[in-house]
């Protein structure tokens, strides 16, 4: 009997070893409805769920963004021109023409696609673009002097006698026009030919034989910056008329293009970028003085070079 009454008691023990109690697994949790993702993947998972378009933050550029729908489609919005630029810590940025003074003396925009960087005055580089490696640089012939800024525009007063010379900045490139304040401007000798020293990387300048445009190209003959006709034009201009679009793509009301205007003659040499202007419009009987403008530089479909101005 004591027998039976141990082997039971051993028997209930063992038992009651195999005893635990176990934790109630935790609840999943709830993954946020946020409105980007890193990839496609979760993008699309995430729109599903929460019902509503996701971005993909791999596919967003200078031009496009990319979202995750909650039907499982994707949609791209791509805009022509470049709507935000990496900024100095490597986060995107609303893309912003307005030009600023650096700390080494030169002038560039707060947040552009392309580095763009103009001369605070001096006898550096008028100008500088760049693309990956390739670069294209424009000197001015004489010191510049410390330019106004206004904006994403950059005026260097009197770099010939009664003559400004401005520059544009864009998000993807500048433009250049030199402004003719009177008649005594005009009768300069430099305005017959007027040029900018160049130094390049990885790119040669060329012309259209047929437009006069100018472009620079890559060793394959790919455009990197490309550019429209140099163009001079009449300023006495009456409210109303068409206008030239600066590089910003905002009109400027002293960049106008009348009816009359002419295209200018562009030389290229080893080093140098000329237009040669058209006398006659300095000089017609109507006594306005015309605008010259040389072609914007830029990527894509916008244009490179000097244009000149005259105002009356």
């Amino acid at each position: 009997m004591r027998q039976h009454w141990l082997g039971t008691m051993l028997i209930a023990a063992m038992a009651a070893g195999t005893v635990a109690v176990l934790p109630a697994a935790p609840a999943s949790a709830a993954v946020p409805c946020t409105e980007t993702a890193q990839d496609a993947a979760t993008a699309r998972a995430t729109a599903k769920r929460c019902q509503r378009r996701v971005e993909v933050l791999a596919e967003r550029s200078e031009t496009a963004l990319v979202f995750a729908n909650p039907s499982g489609t994707m949609t791209a919005e791509i805009s022509l021109k470049a709507e935000r630029a990496r900024g100095a810590d490597g986060r995107w940025v609303t893309a912003d023409a307005t030009l600023r003074r650096n700390t080494d003396g030169t002038v560039s925009p707060v947040a552009a696609a392309l580095p763009v960087v103009f001369s605070g005055g001096g006898t550096g580089p008028v100008a500088r673009i760049g693309k990956g490696d390739k670069e294209l640089v424009l000197d001015w012939t004489a010191t510049l002097p410390v330019p106004v800024l206004d904006g994403p525009r950059a005026t260097y007063p009197d770099v010939l006698p009664g003559v400004d010379l401005r520059l544009t900045a864009d998000v993807e490139g500048f433009s250049e026009v030199l402004v003719v304040k009177d008649q005594v401007a005009a009768k300069h000798p430099a305005l017959k030919r007027l040029a900018f020293k160049t130094r390049t990387k990885g790119l040669s300048i060329r012309t259209d034989s047929t437009t006069g445009a100018v472009s620079a190209v890559d060793g394959s003959g790919a455009v990197v910056f490309g550019g429209s006709t140099p163009t001079m034009w009449d300023s006495g201009v009456k409210a109303g008329a068409r206008r030239a679009a600066t590089a910003d793509g905002v009109a400027d009301p002293a960049e106008a293009l009348p009816a009359k205007q002419r295209p200018m003659r562009t030389e290229i040499t080893p080093g140098e970028l000329a237009v040669v202007p058209d006398a006659s419009l300095f000089t017609g009987p109507r006594h306005r003085l015309p605008g010259l403008r040389r072609p914007d530089l830029a990527r894509r479909s916008q244009s490179l070079g000097p244009a000149v101005e005259a105002v009356r």
